[in-house]
């Protein structure tokens, strides 16, 4: 995490700690605001402290100048800490709860005491919330079954979070064990987890007792001679030892189960035996293979990308000749789905191109809000003509890359979008969402998004599921009439990068593949840090999406003919 989102993040919390303690209103907003300027700065914001030009910053006053600069030497500030002592802690854990802000969770808290998850449950399962003002029976049925679903995701961790920990408790097992490996779920990326699984490898015997010594993992046990569970930042860690480096091993142990189970068979009838020891020959002689190619060579199949390993037709694939060449980052070419200052990006126009530029893309999609989206500050039709002017001034300025006008437009309750055709026809490309009215039925919902695809000015289906990563489920709605409508109309459904998104999910971009609808792989960048394509990337690979599978991995010159050609239009 980055320094400015570190200390955003504190200021987010403090302003949540003051509304519902009822403290200081006007303080309460002040850090707010702090913290909403501290995600929109580029600079490090310990950088600034050292120039002495934090008043500079928009919402930042002597008081927070002050803390912000103890914090960058601390990493800590005495009004934080003290304000920490006077909140119940368990209170937090009620902000996960969908439906539940800091207004919702301070009337629970001063009306009936409410300070954990486990006294909000009883008090629903007690029929205490239904008079309550703003709660009622509906909203504690709901409170109730959005607390199974707290439980259910709070051992899991989104992606960039599993990694991070997943390299720090790498670093330090590297200090005990000959060689460290990634291995499990994570090493077939997974969207989200809840363990991290590392091979090691060593003579050593008394691995156990000098973990234990160095306390790297907390709640560590011994389940068997060569496997040890323990937790770091309250994610399970297993870490399997190996007494010498053997590819056959990562194999085993990268998974999936149902991927080994098929390669175990395949050794089976070669007569060799496959365990978690490595590859055993007939006269039970363990063989010694150096790299994973070389075991799939000797089980007569082409290496299979970890990624892959899901049992979803890759071993036949590998038998066959026709394993994909994945999608690397070096393919992409451009990015779609890219917001501005003008809505709620904190970008100017301008800058966007000149990030684009220097992250060497050779086009890039503006695709701001549309006006049903007032919360995001969406542009109405006078705004949109003032941005397209800037769009042919900047064309004009830097035709080292190619700049497209598009919009992202609120896909409506009844599946049209909120711009007439006049306006929709002006845009390059147009990038259809649904924002709101999450509940409709599967029926209503498809027929919903079928209307959408059905308009001629529609491109790009966004996060075409509407999920949010260990937040809100995907919206029900049957994909296959989406996936029929989107090949005969010659649309393009997003993979929006978002590790909080990653929607559409990777088995769904192995059934657009399947039927050759091209898919986007989309920043839906609101800030710098947005741009990285990182996790979309892994999930494109896991769905076997290659290049040529993938929208903006197109060349400039075949994206020019594309936006002239318009074949979504038909």
């Amino acid at each position: 995490m980055r320094v400015n989102e570190k200390l955003a993040e504190i200021f987010f919390e403090m302003s949540v700690m003051l509304e519902i303690l009822d403290d200081n209103e006007y303080r309460a907003r002040a850090y707010n605001r702090a913290a909403r300027s501290l995600e929109k700065l580029e600079d490090d914001i310990c950088e600034i402290a050292k120039r002495d030009e934090l008043e500079r910053i928009p919402g930042i006053g002597k008081t927070l100048a002050r803390q912000i600069k103890t914090w960058c030497r601390k990493e800590t500030f005495e009004d934080y800490e003290k304000l920490k002592s006077r909140f119940p802690a368990g209170l937090f854990q009620l902000l996960d709860i969908p439906g539940l802000g800091p207004k919702k969770i301070k009337l629970l808290y001063k009306e009936l005491g409410i300070t954990t998850l486990g006294e909000l449950e009883y008090a629903c399962l007690e029929n205490r919330l239904t008079d309550l003002k703003g709660f009622g029976a509906k909203t504690q049925e709901k409170i109730l079954k959005n607390i199974e679903v707290v439980r259910t995701y709070s051992a899991f961790r989104r992606a960039p979070e599993a990694y991070r920990i997943a390299q720090v408790v790498g670093e330090k097992l590297k200090g005990i064990f000959q060689a460290v490996r990634l291995v499990g779920g994570l090493r077939r990326f997974q969207e989200i987890t809840d363990d991290v699984d590392f091979l090691v490898y060593g003579e050593e015997s008394a691995f156990f007792d000098i973990l234990e010594k160095k306390k790297l993992l907390d709640g560590m046990k011994r389940i068997s001679d060569t496997h040890i569970e323990g937790f770091f930042d309250g994610l399970r860690i297993d870490v399997w030892i190996s007494k010498s480096f053997d590819a056959a091993c990562l194999v085993y142990y990268t998974g999936s189960k149902d991927h080994v189970v098929k390669l175990q068979k395949i050794a089976s009838d070669k007569g060799l035996t496959f365990s978690s020891s490595g590859i055993f020959s007939k006269n039970d002689s363990l063989l010694s293979f150096n790299s994973e190619k070389d075991v799939y060579e000797m089980l007569d199949l082409a290496f299979i990308p970890p990624e892959l390993r899901e049992d979803m037709g890759e071993i036949e694939a590998a038998r066959n000749g026709s394993t994909p060449r994945l999608i690397e980052p070096e393919d992409i070419v451009g990015i779609f789905h890219v917001h501005t200052s003008a809505s709620d990006g904190s970008l100017s126009l301008e800058n966007v191109v000149e990030e684009a530029i220097r992250m060497g893309y050779q086009y890039v999609g503006i695709s701001d809000h549309s006006k049903s989206a007032f919360y995001a500050g969406g542009l109405d039709e006078r705004r949109l003509m003032k941005q397209y002017d800037e769009v042919v001034r900047l064309r004009e300025k830097y035709p080292q890359i190619d700049i497209y006008w598009g919009i992202e437009s609120d896909i409506l309750p009844d599946g049209s979008l909120d711009y007439e055709d006049e306006i929709l026809e002006k845009f390059d490309f147009v990038i259809g969402s649904i924002h709101s009215g999450f509940n409709m039925d599967k029926d209503a919902m498809t027929a919903r998004l079928v209307r959408a695809l059905n308009n001629p000015y529609l491109t790009i289906l966004g996060h075409p599921t509407g999920r949010l990563l260990l937040g809100r489920d995907a919206y029900e709605v049957e994909m296959e009439r989406i996936f029929d409508v989107a090949e005969a109309k010659s649309k393009v459904l997003e993979l929006n990068a978002h590790p909080h998104r990653l929607d559409i999910g990777w088995g769904w971009c192995k059934k657009a593949r399947d039927r050759s609808i091209p898919v986007a792989i989309n920043p839906d960048a609101h800030k710098p840090a947005d741009f990285d394509l990182t996790y979309g990337i892994m999930t494109a690979r896991k769905g076997w999406l290659g290049p040529g599978d993938v929208w903006n991995a197109q060349s400039r010159e075949t994206m020019r003919e594309i936006m002239q050609s318009k074949p979504w239009l038909k």
